[in-house]
């Protein structure tokens, strides 16, 4: 815990959360894969370089901790965590390995009942919230005691090779670091443009029968699932609150399905469609809340408002509640407002949850 409230405040000191994201930066997070896959490739190449001009004994090793640490996890959040668990796991079990190591020797049958000790820690700590550690720990005992055992030489080798090979991964890592929080804005606003473009094709006064939007709307509920994983680094790396960001998504899947109520109800009958689309002030509420939606994704990319369109919407808000309780309404126009009073409320509670994870002033929760 200690170690996590560490790492939040250096990474937030040299991290502005609502910073707006550069052109340039869009750009290299559209084609993240390829560039990583180029900086891992580069990676490499300079740690081959560097152990062999140092001429490291059992050096695989650093080059095998560089590709673990840098290969499956580009963000920096991950990055940080992972190399600072792989040197634990390996200095801890290299350790352990030569303590088991001397008993092996001097006393068979202890060094046996502790070996079995140690992979009961292994197996323990595996399951627990640092499962890597845990694994690491299990496997340097395996390859120091195994069926060729290593000597204690080759033990302390092996733990300073890995402390090298991390070194060089996080060094590396940190000249253009990918930033999972910075990922995890372009996504949201990405999903945000795609909720407004279904907003706006659900309601379209253009059409004559409801649109087919089944897909559309699986697609986007499956690109809100990929949120999910950027998630726990973008809070490591920024110092915002997980919870903000989990609130975030849950309100961007209440939206998309409130959305598909509301076209339901848009579409209901013929009689009632027709009535809503000579309504003035549904289309000055459909036309406000489509800029309310861009709005906000505009908002997670620059990290700020330019103006208040929640604000401008309220006098819209207040005439929806006022002809809502005037009465005299079918049912289907009654429920086609309301629910465009509830979409209002949960496009506020959006924009206060986004603007609280862009400005949050403490560290990760």
């Amino acid at each position: 815990m200690a170690y996590n409230v560490a790492l939040s405040s250096w990474l937030e000191s040299i991290m502005v959360r609502h910073s707006p994201i550069s052109l340039l930066q869009q750009r290299f997070y559209r084609h993240y894969r390829l560039i990583h896959g180029v900086r891992l490739a580069f990676a490499f190449m300079v740690t081959l370089s560097l152990i062999r001009l140092i001429k490291l004994p059992n050096d695989a090793w650093s080059l095998v901790t560089m590709v673990v640490i840098l290969g499956p996890l580009p963000y920096w959040g991950n990055i940080v965590t992972r190399t600072w668990h792989r040197v634990l796991g390996t200095c801890v079990g290299a350790a352990l390995g030569m303590v088991a190591l001397y008993l092996l020797g001097s006393l068979p049958w202890l060094g046996m009942i502790w070996c079995a000790a140690v992979m009961v820690a292994c197996g323990y700590v595996a399951l627990g919230k640092r499962p890597y550690v845990g694994l690491l720990l299990g496997i340097t005992l395996a390859v120091i005691v195994g069926p060729h055992p290593s000597s204690m030489e080759a033990a302390l080798w092996r733990a300073g090779d890995v402390l090298v090979g991390a070194l060089i991964a996080i060094v590396l890592a940190a000249i253009w670091p990918h930033k999972a929080y910075l990922h995890w804005r372009m996504k949201l606003a990405s999903q945000l443009r795609a909720t407004a473009l279904l907003y706006r094709s659900a309601l379209s006064p253009n059409l004559l029968a409801p649109p087919p939007l089944e897909g559309q709307r699986s697609r986007l509920m499956g690109e809100l699932v990929k949120l999910r994983p950027l998630m726990a680094p973008a809070a490591r790396e920024s110092g915002a609150p997980l919870k903000g960001m989990e609130q975030i998504l849950r309100g961007l899947r209440n939206l998309v399905a409130q959305l598909e109520l509301l076209g339901s109800a848009f579409w209901a009958n013929r009689e009632s469609h027709f009535a809503l689309l000579g309504d003035e002030l549904l289309r000055r509420a459909h036309q406000r809340i489509g800029d309310l939606i861009d709005q906000l994704a505009q908002l997670a990319i620059d990290g700020q408002l330019s103006h208040d369109l929640l604000g401008e919407l309220a006098q819209v808000e207040t005439d929806l509640r006022g002809l809502l309780a005037s009465g005299g309404r079918t049912p289907e126009v009654a429920g086609y407002l309301w629910l465009n009073l509830a979409l209002i409320d949960q496009l506020r509670t959006l924009q206060r949850d986004l603007l609280g994870v862009l400005n949050h002033p403490g560290g990760a929760e």
